[in-house]
């Protein structure tokens, strides 16, 4: 479920019931609002599987992308507001699919993310990003 607040401060500063959430339907809660230095912030909580609030999700810059695409463009900054935190860089291309770039840790060699980096080399390069691109 996304939520779209009226301020940065109120994804910020949001506590929500636990376990209300983890009664949803979707099984989780997506947060967002624009951010007073461009872009936008975001949380996700999703107790239902375990993860009171997730450190940085991408996933849910699947959905974040396309909400925003139309007041802030294709390219989007944005920033997960967790203890964690993170930030990504948010493209959601004309034919719909977004891709997301970032700094995380090291992963082995043949993992998720080196496989879906070599399957959508074309994807970042038509908009500008490669593998060794940082947002």
């Amino acid at each position: 479920m996304l939520s779209v607040l009226e301020s940065e401060d109120a994804a910020r500063d949001l506590s929500p019931d636990l376990q209300a959430v983890a009664r949803l339907a979707v099984g989780g809660l997506i947060v967002t609002a624009r951010r007073r230095a461009g872009g936008v912030v975001s949380r996700y909580f999703a107790p239902a599987y375990g993860i009171p609030e997730d450190p940085v999700a991408g996933s849910t810059h699947w959905t974040i992308g396309p909400h925003w695409r139309a007041k802030l463009g294709t390219t989007v900054s944005a920033e997960q507001a967790s203890p964690r935190g993170g930030d990504l860089t948010v493209i959601t291309t004309d034919a719909g699919r977004v891709l997301l770039a970032g700094r995380h840790g090291r992963l082995p060699p043949g993992t998720c993310s080196d496989r879906y980096l070599d399957r959508h080399a074309a994807a970042y390069a038509a908009v500008g990003m490669s593998r060794s691109s940082s947002p």
